[in-house]
């Protein structure tokens, strides 16, 4: 038998994390501050599900992700499946990128851990 240690600085996953840290996240109003220079860039965005915006996948933007200090809003479309422990007020970190149209398309949505 081989005994011994790995070393890495890296860990690659079949399926993304169910949780993600909001404190590499910026705010959904922090975002909108930043205007075009943010655009097509690939970004973190923390928020909370607003009320009512929940849907399916394919029926248009998925839900919106609300700013629980300014109110702001933004719709995300994502494709992907949910966990099944997202729900309207569920606190999320989003990744994907906003186009010049102001449409956030996110590559994976978690619940903020």
């Amino acid at each position: 038998a081989v005994h011994g240690f790995l070393h890495t600085s890296e860990l690659v996953t079949d399926c993304p994390p169910k949780y993600d840290n909001a404190s590499v996240a910026w705010s959904v109003s922090r975002l909108f501050e930043y205007g075009d220079r943010v655009f097509d860039k690939p970004v973190k965005v923390s928020g909370t599900v607003q009320a009512g915006s929940l849907k399916a996948a394919g029926a248009g933007d998925r839900f919106v992700l609300a700013d629980p200090d300014s109110g702001k809003t933004l719709p995300v479309a994502f494709d992907g499946a949910l966990s099944d422990e997202v729900a309207e007020g569920s606190s999320l970190v989003v990744t994907g990128s906003l186009s010049a149209e102001g449409k956030f398309t996110a590559t994976d949505v978690a619940l903020e851990g």
